[in-house]
């Protein structure tokens, strides 16, 4: 099945420019004019449940994936068929996205309860399509015709393979090496993190580097041959970085651990294994350059695969 059936044309809301623009004003107006467009939707179920889904979900967590996209989705028990509906928002609104940059671009869902699998492969498939080399700015200039018709012939199917670039989501932080331990420990803080990767000054992926890195450089070596601490209760392990270190460089650090990274290509059953065998909480996808694409988390793994069945 083409991306192209499952987003008729008459779902496509170009120029869409909406009265409120808070995040619930805005779900309001696209279910509206999606109702309007298909007034049998509402044989099937209620506009009010439809509503009252959406705007929970996103109570829950923002949908918002960041780099200008977001994507409110609601499963429901009485519905009969999939309603996917992309608007598309010029100026921006605020979505809650963990970047806190606007968002442009709002892929609404509503799919039935007894087909979970629905709203994954439709996500899968539109973000295939975004993710091909000038689709984006594309969009910005053409029609809702001219639109529909660039999914249609991108050739993107809706599949049941989901991938590792399907459910990725774009990283919102990163560190360099030429960064010292105090600006790392900062740019952590700020991104509410407990690691971020290192990328070299070409976007190159080098490691992860983690609260655990800041701990361990803490303490000395040594220590990790103890069974406990108990006779260094009254040390403070942060004592050296507030005398000499707090321009160490974070490039110098020693990495001895094997890194978490995936290739876009792997399966969601690639992802779980990584994570489950080496007791991994994020997995970085990588080209085959070495850049880094996006990143998966266990979050991830619950909002978009585990909830889908719940």
């Amino acid at each position: 099945m083409k991306l192209s059936s499952i987003i008729p044309e008459k779902h496509i809301f170009i120029e869409f420019h909406p009265k409120d623009t808070s995040v619930s004003g805005i779900i309001t107006e696209i279910v509206d004019r999606l109702i309007a467009v298909n007034p049998s939707i509402e044989k099937e179920l209620d506009r009010g449940v439809i509503l009252q889904s959406l705007i929970e979900r996103e109570k829950e967590h923002s949908t918002a994936l960041g780099h200008a996209f977001a994507f409110p989705h609601a499963r429901l028990e009485k519905l009969q068929n999939a309603y996917n509906v992309l608007a598309i928002i010029p100026e921006g609104v605020d979505f809650n996205a963990p970047d806190q940059l606007p968002c442009k671009y709002i892929f609404l869902s509503l799919t039935p309860r007894i087909h979970p699998q629905l709203l994954l492969k439709a996500h899968a498939a539109i973000l295939r399509f975004l993710q091909k080399k000038g689709n984006i700015p594309a969009i910005d200039h053409e029609d809702a015709h001219s639109l529909w018709r660039r999914i249609d012939a991108s050739g993107v199917m809706v599949t049941d393979t989901i991938l590792a670039k399907d459910v990725m989501h774009p990283v919102v932080g990163t560190l360099s090496p030429e960064m010292t331990m105090e600006e790392a420990a900062r740019a952590l803080h700020k991104h509410c993190s407990d690691a971020l990767p290192m990328l070299d000054h070409e976007g190159r992926f080098l490691c992860e580097f983690s609260c655990y890195d800041l701990f361990a450089y803490g303490i000395p070596k040594c220590f990790s041959r103890l069974s406990d601490a108990s006779f260094a209760k009254s040390l403070n392990p942060f004592e050296r970085y507030f005398k000499v270190d707090r321009s160490q460089k974070i490039g110098t650090i020693e990495q001895t651990i094997i890194q978490p990274v995936i290739k876009p290509t792997d399966t969601l059953m690639e992802i779980i294994f990584q994570m489950t065998s080496r007791n991994l909480h994020q997995l970085y996808v990588l080209s085959a350059d070495q850049k880094l694409l996006g990143v998966i988390d266990r979050y991830t793994i619950i909002d978009k695969i585990l909830m889908s069945y719940f």
